[in-house]
């Protein structure tokens, strides 16, 4: 009996380690498919990385030369330029605009609120009239009443005597862009 339980002990540890070798050849195979399926899935996506990564690197210098020749532009311009965005702050201007009104580095900075810049010029006297607290309340009225989409002309009066015509176009999202002409 003894000897017919152990070959059946033996027989099923035999069954037991078929069953595992399959069972393991199987899994094997599969590992091994799904590491190629992953070699191929990770090449391909190197592959769009790199085309995406020239794409952007394309793009990139695609704006650079717009950008320069923007900036050759604004530069080049006889007119002041600004540009202020939907809450009044300052996106962009000339060096022609900074010249006009004698504006600091600080005031031309991206971000500056229409009121400091428009302050300035009124506190340094810089436009012809009083330059006290009074005078920046009186002279601020008329720009916060301007519409924001309809086009403005006006003409102010520098203490020098020169006259600065200020075309306001408003554009879309709000804000707008200035153009300011010495039309003396």
């Amino acid at each position: 009996q003894l000897i017919a339980d152990q070959e059946a002990l033996a027989a099923t540890f035999g069954v037991i380690y078929l069953v595992l070798l399959i069972t393991g050849k199987r899994a094997d195979r599969m590992l091994k498919r799904q590491h190629l399926e992953l070699t191929d899935l990770n090449s391909t996506l190197e592959l769009q990385v790199a085309d995406r990564t020239a794409a952007v690197m394309e793009a990139k210098e695609c704006l650079r030369g717009e950008r320069q020749k923007l900036d050759a532009a604004l530069k080049n311009m006889s007119h002041g330029l600004c540009m202020f965005d939907a809450e009044k702050r300052l996106v962009l201007c000339n060096a022609r605009f900074v010249d006009l009104y004698r504006f600091p580095p600080e005031l031309v900075e991206p971000g500056t609120s229409q009121y400091d810049m428009a302050e300035h010029r009124i506190r340094t006297g810089i436009l012809k009239g009083e330059t006290d607290a009074a005078a920046v309340v009186w002279r601020m009225a008329p720009l916060r009443a301007l519409s924001t989409d309809v086009t403005s002309i006006a003409i102010d009066e520098l203490a020098d005597g020169r006259l600065i015509s200020i075309t306001r176009q408003p554009i879309e999202g709000g804000g707008w862009v200035a153009i300011h002409e010495d039309v003396t």
